[in-house]
């Protein structure tokens, strides 16, 4: 009976340290997701303002 627990002591254990890595790889892939959605969204908004950057000029041009 002993022995019995303190297998299974010693299997949490070993289980323990895989299933905390595997939780701190889920993170860093999700904190990894969540920059390359942030670097995507920035990308995506310096667009935006160089086509109104660009559309403001070409305005200016045709006023003049």
């Amino acid at each position: 009976m002993a022995s019995q627990s303190l297998g299974a002591f010693l299997s949490s254990i070993t289980t323990l340290p895989l299933f905390s890595c595997l939780v701190l790889s889920c993170l860093v892939l999700s904190c990894l997701v969540l920059s390359c959605l942030v670097l995507s969204c920035l990308v995506l908004s310096c667009l935006v303002l160089s086509c109104l950057v660009l559309s403001c000029l070409v305005l200016n041009r045709l006023e003049l």
